[in-house]
């Protein structure tokens, strides 16, 4: 009897973790939506979901502090990126001058935890780094820094992570991208060549 009621204890919170994760995604999608049609200029309607409407909001307060702290120029909002030479695609959040400086940066809305009180991860740099190495070799335009911001959905303030706040410089995170795809190919390689 207690293995099964731990079983069904198991279950229920592998089903909980889910749900939570889901609906973390459905309101990072939900944030992202209001950013991108802010930036373009479209009319934002509010969700009537009480829940939603509060992530709104929270992404809404964050989104208009940064652009009032940092006033940018933007010149691309989901700019699709591809490179030829390394053979990836993705899309970066937006490119934009701020003090006479080329930026790709992304938009974040990640939960803050007492591990990462900023909601920013270092992989969210390898994916800039990605993003940069692709829109040099398309525009032939040097990006000159790399700017993750973090819109919380709780309330809380923007973050703000540049390459220069963590003593990192942009080859550092395009070498970053590129070391996990190579690691990521050798490994499909790999599992390909032992399933054979």
């Amino acid at each position: 009897f207690r293995r099964v009621l731990f079983r069904s204890v198991l279950d229920e919170a592998r089903k909980q973790h889910k749900l939570a994760a889901q609906a973390g995604a459905n309101a990072g999608k939900l944030g992202h939506a209001y950013v991108e049609a802010k930036l373009k200029g479209k009319k934002v309607a509010m969700p009537s979901n009480p829940e939603a409407k509060k992530v709104v909001e929270s992404v809404k307060s964050a989104f208009e502090s940064f652009m009032g702290d940092w006033k940018p120029e933007i010149v691309e909002i989901e700019m699709v990126l591809y490179s030829e030479k390394h053979n990836y695609a993705g899309t970066a959040d937006f490119v934009c001058k701020i003090k006479d400086k080329l930026v790709i940066g992304d938009w974040k809305t990640t939960n803050t935890s007492r591990y990462n009180p900023d909601g920013i991860y270092a992989s969210y740099f390898a994916q800039l780094g990605a993003y940069s190495l692709a829109y040099e070799e398309m525009t032939g335009n040097e990006v000159d820094e790399l700017y993750v911001v973090n819109l919380p959905k709780d309330g809380g303030e923007y973050k703000l992570k540049r390459l220069e706040d963590i003593g990192m410089s942009k080859t550092d995170a395009q070498l970053y991208f590129l070391t996990l795809k190579h690691a990521y190919e050798l490994n499909q390689r790999f599992e390909w060549s032992i399933a054979r």
